[in-house]
């Protein structure tokens, strides 16, 4: 018994030691994207439209306010609908309608130069405030992150 089972496992290594291994190495699957096709699949993602939602299709999604995916979602969402007019003061700022500087700076001129509405810049306000809220991470100062060291490892030793 114990030597037809060594006899068969030879046999079997010689199968996926050559052909399967072979046809392994040949096969498409096996290669990593292309730097191109991760960039382009980056790109559908952070696009709000049809092949998004069909990718995210089926996802969870917090409904209570402060869940870190509904955070997401929504700094995503408010994001993208600022993207057109930050365009549009980018497009002032290259006719000269608007002086060069960091955008945040130059909201309120725009508002008044008529480049984009009073709406527009509230809703350029509450995404970076939005974005802002997905990016924060909790901050110790190195006293605070010793001393949380510290009771983990006592509770750790205690339990």
């Amino acid at each position: 018994g114990a030597l037809r089972h060594r006899g068969c496992a030879a046999g079997l290594g010689w199968f996926f030691g050559g052909p399967v291994r072979i046809w392994s190495h040949l096969n498409s699957l096996e290669k990593e994207p292309t730097d191109r096709i991760t960039h382009q699949i980056a790109k559908i993602l952070q696009t709000d439209g049809e092949q998004r939602e069909r990718l995210t299709r089926g996802i969870y999604m917090p409904t209570r306010e402060g869940e870190a995916l509904k955070r997401l979602e929504a700094a995503f969402k408010a994001t993208k609908l600022a993207d057109e007019t930050e365009k549009k003061i980018r497009k002032a700022v290259k006719e000269k309608k608007l002086p060069k500087a960091r955008l945040p700076q130059l909201v309120e001129e725009a508002v008044k130069q008529g480049v984009i509405t009073p709406m527009e810049a509230a809703n350029l306000k509450k995404a970076e405030e939005l974005r802002r809220d997905t990016i924060a991470v909790d901050d110790f100062s190195q006293e605070e992150y010793v001393g949380r060291a510290n009771d983990t490892v006592v509770h750790a030793r205690t339990a």
